[in-house]
């Protein structure tokens, strides 16, 4: 009987390809629901004016990404939900603003830290512009 060795697991489970999430379309709604579960990676298409609430099972230390991409129409808003466990935090510089052409997107990326007791998605920068 072979005896169990944690330092063999781990050297069995040496990543040796690409590892990736798949990019997750969430529910375009008056309010965007997103569960980072099963989504780490997730794009929302805006059919108008937005809010976005506070994130469920948010894992501190892990980094969250979201695409918003305006409908053909453009112009749209996304308001934060920003208060309480898995809301985001964009620090003093506040919410970026988003790319409001039509059919164009943008990127941020989060990562989910315990400060003051309270687990937020804190706001780490964006890319935008892309079409």
């Amino acid at each position: 009987m072979a005896l169990y060795n944690p330092l063999l697991t781990l050297v069995a489970n040496i990543w040796k390809k690409q590892q990736s999430f798949s990019l997750v379309a969430l529910t375009d709604a008056a309010n965007i629901a997103w569960d980072v579960a099963g989504a780490q990676k997730a794009k929302v298409t805006l059919g108008g004016n937005r809010t976005i609430n506070a994130v469920s099972n948010a894992v501190e230390g892990t980094t969250y990404l979201l695409w918003v991409i305006q409908d053909a129409t453009g112009s749209h808003t996304l308001t934060w939900a920003t208060t309480g466990t898995g809301s985001f935090d964009f620090g003093t510089a506040g919410a970026p603003t988003l790319t409001t052409a039509a059919s164009k997107a943008d990127l941020l990326q989060f990562e989910a830290v315990t400060i003051g007791g309270t687990l937020k998605l804190r706001f780490v920068g964006i890319a935008k512009g892309y079409g």
